[in-house]
């Protein structure tokens, strides 16, 4: 008996060593995928971080070459430049665009070139380049040859003083179509680029921008000015060049050290922007990582060991049912441990409970949502969450409909939001909260409740809407602050016509004349800035809104300033609307306003007012036969400062941003439609009455 006895223990043993050996074998291969996984995945997260970063680089790159090409076409589109340069006045068709540099700070000149290549104007004035051909420049060529704007190669500008620029070169055409010349946007790199200083490419890192030809156009970490260097034969802008992209480790010989390289072409334009970033400090995340998971399978395996070595003390002494049995109870009490400790470990608080309100689990971070001391034992009833730990939460639905008995019911609930207050947060939090119902092993209904704190969100949507208005608040007080000097000009300007006009000749007194007319003007557009400005700042209160009359009031009282021409405007009957009736009447004040200055020029100006129903919308539109305008550039008109017509027509270009904000304010849209010389209408679309009360109803 003692020999079988023995021999069972030699062959127990003999099984617990294969299968110790077997399982460590097995633990081990684990380890090793697990490790080359955690290895390629940090790897990869590291290089797509770079890829990120060069793509938003370039990004912003292709967006900033895009905007300087849309202002240089705005500039070259404006009616009376084209009519000047078809008339061969560049001179004149020059000053138009004196401006132009102080508008825009990045821009250094702006040139007029005939289709010979010639420099026949330029602003500012550089008279050793006037006259100056520039056929052999890539812009002139390919400009020509395509006939497209075109953003040029980096290159010395041929104007004092000297500096490394680059342009956007703008075909000029007829009102047929005709290529008549070439508008030239020339700006300096060290003023447009200025913003790539700021990418942050982390520590050691740098990033640069070549244009066509491998020239280096800007570089976060060297000077703008000097020789023009040619970075075409580096291997990364070889392939940025070729309109590749990508992330790779390579080995820098100028800097002795591997380094993540990271590339981006502009497709659109051939440049290419490259990052680039020692390989150690890439990585360094990735080697603490690693090292740290080494250390835990190390621990895991003297764990292991351990565990293996006191069950075989256990199936030794108490035999192998007793052994199966602990270790049945030992893989349980380790689910358990391991969900404690992944319910311990998340971010987000969880509970569960029954049908009976009964708490089953709650995690530390619910107990700490709800203000639970650490030592304090949880609640074992949901009811006294709500009311002993939760006395002052605000939710948007009845508290009998919170997340936990909704999903007792069998509810989903995904993110909702409510704010709660408690003596571990006085100050209050917002948490979002989410929940689901399940099934028990036994099949009796339960509920989990997710919560994750988003206090830190809302605050910084309230930082940015504060943002916003601060920025509004600035606009306001700058246009304000502008009207002092303006009175200053216009005053010692008159005290000059009546005081002294006999001191100036027909000439000098003209001139004094052009600077009231222009302070005059820019009042007019900083009366229009305030008004701009003030839309944007003020609240809305809403009421019903007769817009019949509101249309007819506004048409008696502008008919009446302009009783010299023949001006018919008609109002249909138009629906009301709900919103507040003072900025709804500026809407109708800036639209027929706008219609009679275009139609300045017919024998009787026709203007319609009127509105039809769409859905849950009011669609109303002010139509008019005045000069009306091209189709293509409608998305321009409702932004500031922009102007399809040119100085012949008196305006300011925000009377239709004034329009587009107050709209969007009331939770509507604008548009507009228009042909040459055939008129325009202006849509405005509001909610219908019904809507509005509909959505009023849902809310409370």
């Amino acid at each position: 008996m003692e020999q079988a006895q023995r021999a069972g223990r030699r062959s127990t043993t003999i099984q617990f060593g294969l299968a110790l050996a077997l399982l460590l074998a097995v633990i081990i291969t684990i380890a090793v995928h697990s490790y080359v996984a955690i290895d390629r995945e940090l790897t990869q997260s590291a290089l797509s971080r770079r890829a990120s970063v060069s793509y938003l680089a370039a990004v912003v790159l292709s967006e900033k070459l895009e905007r300087l090409i849309d202002i240089g076409t705005a500039l070259a589109t404006r009616v009376r430049f084209r009519e000047l340069v078809e008339a061969g006045k560049w001179a004149e068709a020059a000053r138009i665009l004196e401006t132009v540099p102080a508008d825009f700070p990045f821009i250094d000149r702006v040139t007029l070139n005939d289709l010979e290549g010639t420099m026949v104007a330029d602003v500012p004035h550089a008279p050793e380049v006037l006259g100056k051909k520039f056929q052999d420049r890539d812009w002139f060529q390919s400009v020509m040859r395509n006939g497209n704007p075109y953003i040029s190669q980096i290159h010395q500008s041929a104007a004092h003083p000297q500096t490394h620029m680059f342009v956007a070169a703008i075909p000029i055409r007829s009102d047929q179509g005709k290529m008549i010349g070439i508008f030239v946007v020339q700006v300096r790199v060290e003023s447009f680029f200025n913003w790539i200083s700021g990418v942050d490419v982390g520590p050691g890192g740098s990033i640069y921008v070549v244009d066509q030809r491998g020239t280096l156009a800007a570089h976060s970490t060297l000077p703008s000015q000097g020789e023009l260097i040619d970075y075409s034969q580096v291997p990364v802008v070889k392939q940025v060049l070729e309109g590749k992209k990508g992330v790779e480790v390579a080995f820098n010989p100028s800097e002795n050290e591997e380094r993540v390289v990271a590339y981006e072409p502009i497709p659109k334009h051939g440049w290419g922007v490259v990052l680039g970033q020692s390989s150690s400090t890439v990585f360094a995340t990735r080697s603490d990582t690693l090292r740290l998971v080494l250390v835990a399978y190390c621990l895991l395996l003297v764990f292991v060991i351990c565990v293996v070595y006191l069950a075989f003390r256990i199936v030794f002494e108490r035999g192998r049912a007793q052994a199966v049995i602990a270790r049945s109870e030992q893989q349980q009490r380790r689910q358990a441990t391991l969900l404690q400790l992944i319910l311990d470990g998340m971010g987000d608080g969880v509970i569960v409970a029954d049908t009976n309100l009964r708490v089953m689990l709650m995690n530390p971070v619910a107990r700490n949502i709800i203000g639970l001391d650490p030592a304090e034992p949880p609640p074992e009833n949901w009811a006294d969450v709500q009311g002993r730990y939760l006395p002052d939460m605000v939710t948007p639905i009845p508290t009998e409909r919170l997340f936990l008995s909704r999903a007792l019911r069998g509810e989903r609930v995904d993110d909702e939001e409510m704010f709660l207050r408690n003596h571990r947060f006085p100050d209050g939090l917002w948490i979002s909260g989410s929940a689901r119902p399940i099934l028990s092993d036994d099949g009796a209904q339960q509920a989990v409740v997710v919560w994750r704190n988003i206090t830190e969100r809302r605050r910084a949507e309230q930082e940015i809407r504060a943002l916003n208005k601060d920025l509004e608040s600035f606009s306001y007080s700058v246009s304000h602050d502008l009207r002092t000097p303006l009175r200053a000009i216009d005053g010692f300007s008159n005290i000059l016509l009546e005081r002294h006009s006999g001191k100036f000749d027909a000439e000098a007194a003209r001139l004094l004349a052009v600077v009231r007319e222009n302070t005059r003007k820019m009042g007019t557009m900083i009366d229009d800035i305030l008004a701009f400005s003030k839309v944007g700042r003020e609240a809305i209160s809403r009421s019903e809104v007769d817009m019949t009359k509101l249309a007819q009031n506004v048409a008696d009282e502008l008919k009446s300033a302009v009783d010299i021409r023949q001006i018919q405007i008609d109002v249909a009957l138009l629906p009301p609307t709900r919103g507040n009736r003072a900025i709804l009447r500026q809407v109708f004040v800036n639209l027929l306003a706008n219609a009679i200055k275009f139609t300045a020029h017919r024998d009787v100006a026709r203007i319609e007012v009127g509105a039809r129903i769409e859905g849950a919308e009011t669609v109303y539109y002010v139509r008019d036969n005045g000069a009306g305008f091209d189709n293509r550039y409608a998305n321009k008109l409702f932004g500031v400062f922009q102007r399809l017509h040119g100085g012949d027509v008196e305006g300011t270009g925000i009377g239709l941003a004034i329009v587009k904000r107050i709209i969007t304010k009331h939770g509507g849209r604008v548009w507009a439609e228009g042909v040459e010389n055939e008129g325009a209408t202006f849509f405005f679309a509001l909610q219908t009455m019904a809507a509005v009360t509909d959505k009023q109803g849902a809310t409370s």
